[in-house]
């Protein structure tokens, strides 16, 4: 499942596994208090209704029902990635930074991650691009506005090097 879904949208393997582990410690019928459903937590009303939207081409969103199929919630986790990756925050010059900024909107939005920088959007992502990547792990994992993003960057990417160990 994650292969495929990996293989359709260009998202890192690693990444996937990574994020279903810290979203729902690989339980397919998850459901977080925000609202979020299955292994990689979509909510419905946002990421679930973008990829509806912008990738499947479909009005509404998606059902509990639909999101507890892992299949399902897979390519919708994967999807929501992909507009990330090249809609939201296709400004995003250097790779690790942008690689760092998707995990952090996967969790807070694409809003909470650029207030981190600066409440204007556009002034936020021109801050960004002047970092070097490990200037803005930093300020993603220190200065970021909620503190589960902060926190949330570090278990995903530490989760990504375990996955790449064989250790997931």
């Amino acid at each position: 499942m994650c292969r495929q879904a990996s293989q359709r949208y260009g998202i890192a393997e690693d990444l996937i596994y990574a994020i279903i582990k810290t979203e729902s410690s690989f339980n397919p019928y998850a459901v977080s208090r925000a609202g979020a459903y299955g292994l990689m937590q979509v909510i419905p009303k946002t990421a679930g209704a973008d990829v509806f939207n912008l990738v499947k081409h479909k009005s509404g969103i998606p059902s509990s029902a639909y999101l507890f199929d892992p299949v399902n919630n897979i390519d919708t986790g994967t999807a929501y990635f992909y507009i990330l990756k090249n809609r939201y925050l296709k400004d995003v010059k250097h790779p690790t930074t942008l690689h760092y900024s998707m995990i952090s909107s996967y969790n807070g939005g694409t809003g909470g991650m650029l207030s981190t920088f600066d409440s204007d959007r556009k002034r936020a992502m021109t801050d960004l691009n002047k970092l070097q990547p490990n200037q803005a792990y930093w300020a993603l994992t220190n200065k970021h506005p909620k503190e589960e993003a902060r926190r949330y960057l570090e278990k995903v990417l530490k989760y990504q090097q375990e996955f790449n160990q064989g250790n997931l």
